[in-house]
């Protein structure tokens, strides 16, 4: 009889973008905290130029996690309202983004590890 083969796959650390649309300022801050837990995260927007409309209910994050998007949209998803939205999103070079601060940028240069398109000026 032969050996048994086991398969074991070692979840590697990606970049998740999270988009989160929840009207109530009190589901953004319990979903905030959420973000926070994972340990490494970036806020993605809204930035203080955009409609302030927009900004009120709508945000997004940027984790870096070994978390799979299922598992985190789950995580999140527990902590808000019917009516509310999130999406979970897998994110990965190559990559282009303009308009973001510096720290943003090298945050997001530092984890997708692979060449950025620049943008058009």
């Amino acid at each position: 009889m032969g050996a048994q083969v086991t398969s074991v796959t070692e979840a590697r650390e990606q970049v998740l973008l999270v988009l989160v649309t929840a009207p109530r300022n009190d589901v953004r801050e319990r979903v905030q905290a959420a973000i926070e837990s994972y340990g490494n995260w970036a806020k993605a927007g809204p930035h203080d130029r955009c409609n302030k409309d927009v900004a009120s209910s709508r945000v997004a994050w940027l984790v870096f996690t070994k978390a799979t998007p299922k598992m985190v949209r789950d995580h999140l998803w527990q902590l808000m309202h019917p009516g509310d939205s999130v999406l979970v999103v897998t994110c990965h070079a190559p990559a282009a983004w303009a308009g973001y601060s510096d720290t943003v940028t090298e945050w997001i240069e530092a984890r997708l590890r692979g060449p950025r398109l620049e943008a058009d000026a």
